[in-house]
């Protein structure tokens, strides 16, 4: 089984542009390398986030799709929804070749007019920062590094709602998959907030293999500054260069991520998990560069809630689990070290000190895969 992740790499220090902070200096980022380059490859999707259908309600790109914080159930369905929509397919030559390739989407809300919640306060307030008056956050676009805009409106957002009292093992937590491209060389993507240090996941699947890490980008709740320009937004690109891939996005649902500064897991992730309440994140810009261009589309069916029913963490030598599962424990380069069928608690004493991976599947299927550090 193929294990692949991503470390993110020290950037450097985010200086606004003729601003002098009150502590002298700005934190370093610990995102990674952010930005896009120009493949030579084609481009083969590219979503037209304008051309969505509006379920947005909020007064502008500043409040999440709802219009408010108080979430209501009859949200999903109104605003919130789940289906598939279907994107053009471009050919070598840039033209649409007449395929429309399926986006499944699970408790995601359209906002074809709407634009970063950055721009959106910029609007009202050109002084606006995202962290409270602190000039490293500006909201203007200016800060080294963080200078690029979406380059038109538009984005799906994410529910960020966990499981319902009445529902406790069924996550409301929003998501989209683009399942089976024959062939992917680079992925680019743009991903924004309502506010700073809020994360996002993208997970990859190989074939009919499970979801894995394909880049995450950390919730802040714990330790920083990860995520800080959340709300201006993140444009990321990512090196595949694979045939038979799936890709999902979905919001920060906890984590562990690898600190650049120390070499150490970062125990950031915390705060949620796929069945409680998240932060909201949307996805502004999809393009996928290919040598491969499809000439027919897969069938697919509605998206479904495939969020994992199981929480994993690591606490002492044991890797405990929410509920009953059957345990995989991967080394890094990819063999299986440890296995263990229908248990709540692993014994992790007879490993040795290094990165791991905790695949549980539980007995609907569902599976989860969680990094760990010994």
């Amino acid at each position: 089984m193929r294990m692949t992740f991503t470390k993110p790499i020290l950037a450097v220090a985010l200086i606004a542009a003729g601003l002098q902070p009150a502590m002298g200096q700005c934190a370093a980022s610990k995102d990674g390398t952010i930005g896009w380059s120009t493949p030579t490859f084609a481009k083969m999707i590219d979503v037209d986030m304008t051309a969505l259908e509006n379920t947005f309600i909020g007064t502008d790109g500043s409040q999440q799709a709802d219009g408010s914080d108080t979430f209501s159930d009859d949200r999903l369905g109104e605003v919130y929804k789940t289906g598939t929509l279907l994107t053009p397919i471009y050919g070598i030559d840039g033209n649409p070749n007449g395929v429309k390739w399926p986006i499944q989407y699970y408790n995601a809300a359209f906002a074809p007019t709407q634009v970063t919640s950055a721009l959106a306060k910029m609007a009202t307030n050109p002084n606006s920062v995202s962290k409270y008056g602190d000039p490293c956050w500006d909201n203007s676009y200016v800060i080294s590094g963080h200078t690029y805009k979406p380059e038109k409106p538009g984005f799906i957002e994410f529910c960020k709602r966990g499981a319902l009292a009445s529902a406790p093992g069924v996550s409301r937590q929003g998501y989209i998959v683009i399942p089976h491209i024959p062939h992917v060389e680079v992925l680019q993507w743009y991903f924004s907030s309502t506010s700073w240090l809020r994360g996002m996941k993208v997970d990859i699947k190989y074939g009919d293999g499970d979801w894995e890490p394909l880049r995450w980008m950390p919730t802040a709740f714990q330790k920083g500054p990860y995520t800080g320009f959340s709300e201006q937004g993140y444009q990321l690109e990512q090196v595949i260069g694979e045939d038979d891939i799936s890709l999902r996005f979905k919001v920060w649902d906890g984590g562990d991520v690898t600190d650049p500064d120390t070499g150490e897991i970062a125990k950031i992730g915390l705060g949620p998990t796929p069945l409680t309440t998240s932060q909201v994140v949307r996805i502004h810009t999809i393009r996928i560069f290919s040598d491969v261009i499809p000439t027919e589309a897969p069938s697919v069916g509605i998206a479904q809630n495939t969020v994992s029913k199981i929480s994993i963490y690591k606490s002492g030598k044991d890797v405990v689990l929410s509920s009953e599962a059957d345990v995989d424990i991967y080394s890094i380069d990819g063999k299986i070290v440890s296995s263990s069928l229908n248990t709540k608690k692993v014994d992790l004493s007879n490993l040795s000190s290094g990165i791991y991976i905790v695949k549980a599947k539980v007995a609907d299927g569902s599976v989860s895969n969680v990094k760990i550090a010994l």
